[in-house]
């Protein structure tokens, strides 16, 4: 199984550990946090491939009997959203720019890539930063947007009751 809450704390603590800024999950209810911040929103979760196996059954278990894994190799989109005010800080660390450079950048430290591994994502691309700025009331808000793609695994199993006998019945012609 995959264990999403894990997941879903990992990415929020990397986003927060690296911008020093609230980070929270696109489209909740209640109140933003102050600017600037960053959103994450898991984009889309296709599976590459499935694949039975199957393995001895457990030493308590029915000889006989055989555990069957199901496995399922997935790629995660984690699209992740900076805001910032323009004109309200003249402090470029506090940039949306500044802070999606810092998470892109994050991408190739070992710290990261490992605590990241640690709940079962391993780093395959980050896309280019875009400008997605936008004029709300009277002021413009800076907006950056990047995808980054993460592999993930799932594991299923279970024990399935084996065969206890086969009986053929055979003519003179063949089975």
């Amino acid at each position: 199984m995959i264990a999403w809450a894990a997941i879903e704390a990992a990415l929020v603590a990397w986003v927060v550990a690296q911008t020093g800024r609230p980070a929270i999950w696109a489209n909740q209810t209640g109140p933003q946090p102050e600017m600037p911040y960053s959103t994450l929103q898991v984009a889309g979760v296709p599976t590459i491939a499935d694949e039975l196996r199957f393995h001895p059954a457990p030493e308590d278990a029915d000889p006989r009997d055989v555990e069957m894994e199901a496995r399922g190799e997935h790629q995660m989109t984690v699209a992740i959203n900076f805001y910032s005010r323009q004109g309200e800080t003249f402090d470029p660390t506090k940039t949306a720019l500044h802070l999606a450079q810092k998470v892109r950048a994050s991408l190739g430290l070992p710290s990261v890539l490992e605590d990241l591994r640690d709940v079962g994502l391993s780093f395959i691309d980050a896309t280019p930063i875009q400008d997605l700025t936008f004029l709300q009331d009277e002021s413009f808000i800076e907006r950056r947007q990047m995808d980054v793609r993460f592999a993930l695994a799932s594991s299923i199993s279970e024990i399935v009751e084996g065969i206890a006998t086969v009986e053929v019945a055979m003519d003179e012609g063949g089975p």
